[in-house]
Order: structure tokens, then C-alpha cells, then sequence
């Protein structure tokens, strides 16, 4: 079980450290480094690094979340699991 005072406290922490990187690495993206996704869907390696940061660090956080945390946020779980929804 864990503190939601706490966890929430480190989430911005995290949130802290994945702008930072993100401003860091705004100027260094190249039109080479933009991937289409689909109509005015774009993705570049900074978006996959971030996404990365945030996963990586909140099943640090809050290991009961299983091996996506985001599913804290979405209400779905990704890869081998079930979507709800």
C-alpha cells in the first residue's frame, strides 16, 4: 500500500525531470527525427525517451500498478493484458 501524499509528491518530481529533459532536447530535433503516425500525428524520439521516463518511473513508484503504470491514468492495460475500454 502507499501514501497518496507521497506518491504524489514524487509524480512531480518526475514530471519535473521528463520537462526538463524534453526542453533540453526541443532544439536538437531534426525534420529527419519526426515519424508520422498517422494524419497530424506525429511522434519523434523525444516523445518515446519521455513516455519511457514517465512508465520506467512510475512503476518504480507504484509497483502494484503491474507492468504498465500508465494504466493508473487510463483505466487500460497495453501488450499481453486486456483493454477495458
Amino acid at each position: 500500500m502507499f501514501r497518496l501524499e507521497s506518491v504524489c509528491h514524487e509524480v512531480c518530481g518526475l514530471t519535473e525531470q521528463v520537462g526538463r529533459f524534453i526542453l533540453s532536447e526541443r532544439a536538437k530535433v531534426l525534420p529527419g527525427d519526426v515519424e508520422v503516425k498517422g494524419t497530424n500525428d506525429f511522434v519523434t524520439y523525444v516523445d518515446k525517451a519521455s513516455e519511457k521516463l514517465i512508465i520506467e518511473g512510475l512503476h518504480k513508484l507504484i509497483p502494484e500498478a503491474g507492468s504498465n503504470p500508465l494504466f493508473l491514468c487510463t483505466g487500460k492495460r497495453y501488450g499481453n493484458s486486456i483493454q477495458n475500454g
